[in-house]
């Protein structure tokens, strides 16, 4: 099964999807701004995978393949759900 929860910001808000979904990879979605590699990093330590949309993520952002964009998550991610 894949977890998806929605957050209109980041910030803390992420932190919500770890204690309502249980173990394993957790995806949240968002339309937050302000998202910084030491949020990412912190995501990453607890397995929640952050899915903005790609016109967010600065070019320069050295955490940039730890971000799922929109489009990855329903190329990549949401197949393998669909065959569970």
């Amino acid at each position: 099964a894949i977890v998806l929860g929605a957050k209109t910001t980041l910030k803390e808000r992420w932190r919500q999807v770890v204690g309502e979904a249980g173990c394993g990879i957790r995806y949240v979605a968002s339309m937050d701004v302000d998202i910084t590699p030491s949020l990412v990093r912190a995501m990453q330590q607890q397995s929640v995978v952050p899915v903005i949309g790609a016109a967010y993520v600065p070019s320069d952002f050295a955490e940039r393949d730890r971000v799922y964009s929109y489009e990855r998550f329903i190329r990549d991610v949401a197949p393998r759900g669909a065959r569970s």
